[in-house]
C-alpha cells in the first residue's frame, strides 16, 4: 500500500507549537531568510579579505556596506539570524524576495519505505534528525518505517544545518538561509505530517506560492512591442497540422503568430494545450507544456514578430480521438503603451488512431 502527503509552508510568518522549540524564553514566529558573508566568499576563487575568513563573524566593512545599499536588516532579523553576520536580506528585499517565501515539503509512504522529500541540502546530522523524528511519529502509532531524505525536491532554499552547525557559520550554515531553527521547523511540519499520515487524518494543505518569481527584473530590458503580418491577427495559424490524421509515435507541429514570451511566463498555466473533443462537441485537456511529450519553441522574426511552434509527440499509449492544439500568450501590439493583450490560437482539427 502506498500513500502520499504533502504542504505548503509559509517561512514569514511562521509559529513553533513548542515540540522542536529551541529558543529559551519565548516563541519565535518569523524565518526572514538572509544570506551569510562567508557563503558568498567561499565561491570566489582567490578571494582574500584580511577581516574576513569562512570561519571568522566579524563582518568586513565593505562587505556591510554593500548589504546596507541593498537591503539594511532589521534589528528583528539580526537577533533570529545569530550568530551570522548578515550580507545580502535575500528574503525581504524589495519588490521581489530574491528567495522562496513559501517552501513545499512532501511525505511518500510504500509499505515500510518512508520517503521525505525536502527543497533543499540537509548537513549528515540534519539528516538523522529528520529522519529520526519522522521514524518516530510513525513507530507512534505502531509502525516502523524506514525513511530516505529526497534532497532537493520540488523547490530549493540552500542548506539546512543543525542548530549546533550554524553557531560556527562556516558553508553549510552560513547558506542555512532561514536561521538556526531552520531544521527545528522542518521538524515540526514533518513530524505532523507524519502523525497525520499514520492516522489517515487529513492536514491542511497551506497555500502554494502563486508568484513564483522571486528576482523579477530583466538584466536584458523590457521585451519590445508586439507585431503581426497584415491581415493576420495574434494566434493565427502560421503553418497548420501537417494533415488530418496521426498514429502514435508520430509527431504533430502547428506554428502561430504570437506574442514576445517574455511577456508572461505563465508559470501556473501554459503556452501549449493538447485537447481532445469529447461526444458533445466540448474539449478536455490531456497534455500542456509540463508534459515530457510536448515542446514549445519561440523564433523570432524580423524585429518585433514572433512565431509560436507547438508540438506534440504522440505516445505510444495516447487515447484515439479528435484532437486539437491550442496556445495562448500575450502581446503588447502598442509601442507606446506597456498594456499587455490576451490572444489564443487553435490548430485545425485531426485525428489520432
Amino acid at each position: 500500500m502506498s500513500t502520499r502527503s504533502g504542504i505548503f509552508v509559509c517561512c514569514r510568518d511562521y509559529g513553533w507549537t513548542g515540540r522542536f522549540q529551541l529558543l529559551p524564553g519565548g516563541q519565535l514566529h518569523r524565518l526572514p531568510a538572509v544570506l551569510e558573508v562567508c557563503a558568498c566568499l567561499v565561491t570566489i576563487p582567490h578571494f582574500h579579505c584580511p577581516n574576513h575568513t569562512t570561519h571568522n563573524t566579524c563582518a568586513n566593512i565593505c562587505l556591510s556596506f554593500a548589504r546596507n545599499f541593498i537591503k539594511k536588516p532589521t534589528k528583528e532579523q539580526i537577533a533570529c539570524q545569530h550568530p551570522k553576520p548578515i550580507l545580502l536580506d535575500v528574503g525581504e528585499i524589495t519588490p521581489y524576495p530574491w528567495v522562496p517565501l513559501v517552501l513545499p515539503i512532501q511525505l511518500m509512504k510504500i509499505g515500510s519505505f518512508v520517503l521525505a522529500s525536502v527543497p533543499g541540502e540537509f548537513t549528515t546530522m540534519s539528516g538523522r534528525r529528520l529522519r529520526k523524528t519522522v521514524a518516530e511519529a510513525f513507530a507512534k502509532h505502531g509502525q516502523q518505517v524506514t525513511v530516505v531524505i529526497a534532497g532537493l525536491s520540488n523547490g530549493y532554499s540552500g542548506y539546512i544545518a543543525t542548530y549546533e552547525e550554524y553557531q560556527f557559520q562556516r558553508y553549510e550554515a552560513a547558506s542555512t538561509l532561514y536561521g538556526p531553527h531552520t531544521l527545528a521547523a522542518y521538524q515540526q511540519e514533518f513530524y505532523a505530517l507524519a502523525e497525520a499520515m499514520a492516522t489517515g487524518s487529513s492536514v491542511d494543505p497551506g497555500q502554494p506560492w502563486t508568484n513564483g518569481s522571486y528576482v523579477n527584473f530583466e538584466l536584458d530590458g523590457e521585451p519590445l512591442w508586439d507585431t503581426h503580418p497584415l491581415g493576420k491577427k495574434f494566434g493565427d495559424v502560421q503553418t497548420d497540422v501537417s494533415r488530418t490524421s496521426f498514429a502514435p509515435g508520430e509527431t504533430v507541429n502547428v506554428t502561430f503568430f504570437g506574442g514576445n514570451l517574455r511577456h508572461d511566463f505563465f508559470q501556473n498555466s501554459s503556452y501549449l494545450f493538447v485537447q481532445r473533443q469529447e461526444s458533445d462537441g466540448s474539449f478536455v485537456t490531456l497534455l500542456t507544456d509540463a508534459n515530457w511529450e510536448t515542446k514549445v519553441t519561440w523564433k523570432k522574426e524580423e524585429v518585433t514578430q514572433s512565431l509560436i511552434t507547438c508540438e506534440w509527440q504522440i505516445a505510444a499509449d495516447a487515447p484515439a480521438g479528435t484532437y486539437r492544439i491550442v496556445h495562448q500568450g500575450k502581446a503588447k501590439p502598442d509601442p507606446l503603451s506597456s498594456k499587455l493583450v490576451s490572444y489564443q490560437g487553435e490548430s485545425s482539427l485531426f485525428v489520432v488512431a
